[in-house]
């Protein structure tokens, strides 16, 4: 029992220094970004200038859809 608990916390740690990126995940958040997230931003348009900004600067163009499973 030690063993497995020790093998698998030793999994998470690995994962969380190397930046493991899950598929998974991936699909789950780009689904909350484009659905949820992005829409509310631009719906307040002049109240959120500084996240689309932001956005922007980052490569995100808040106007032009993305392919969210990228």
């Amino acid at each position: 029992m030690i063993r497995k608990t020790k093998r698998a916390a030793h999994k998470i740690y690995k994962d969380a220094v190397m930046h493991k990126k899950y598929i998974l995940q991936r699909v789950i958040h780009s689904i909350i970004f484009y659905i949820g997230i992005k829409p509310f931003v631009l719906k307040r348009g002049e109240q959120m200038k500084g996240v689309i900004k932001r956005w922007e600067s980052m490569g995100l163009d808040s106007f032009a859809f993305q392919n969210p499973f990228i």
